[in-house]
């Protein structure tokens, strides 16, 4: 771990979900022997700001698919099979919850 990450102020509750979703999608779509990175850096740009990403060695997103990912109820059809099983609500939200806190931190509404 990267001892130079200050403690973050936020909404535990709303980066616990988005980070929940994120990690049960990259386990979901990688095969066993794949693997999920959960990562965070500092920005070099703004020290006040720290990154976080998940990552995987899965199946990946189509080149179609990466503009709509994000969309309500939208699943890549090429990433779908009887073994996995969502409505498509997880990154649309994801996105939606850090865009508001995202908002809240900055002073908007």
């Amino acid at each position: 771990m990267d001892t130079r990450i200050p403690f973050v102020y936020a909404d535990a509750d709303r980066v616990l979900h988005v980070l929940i979703n994120l990690i049960d999608n990259g386990i979901k779509f990688t095969p066993p022997e794949g693997s999920v990175l959960v990562k965070a850096c500092m920005v070099e740009a703004d020290p006040n700001v720290v990154y976080v990403s998940v990552s995987d060695t899965g199946c990946g997103i189509s080149p179609e698919g990466r503009s709509l990912i994000f969309e309500r109820l939208y699943q890549d059809p090429n990433s779908v099979d009887n073994n996995r099983a969502g409505l498509g609500l997880g990154l649309f939200i994801g996105k939606r919850t850090g865009r508001a806190s995202r908002r809240k931190n900055l002073g908007g509404q």
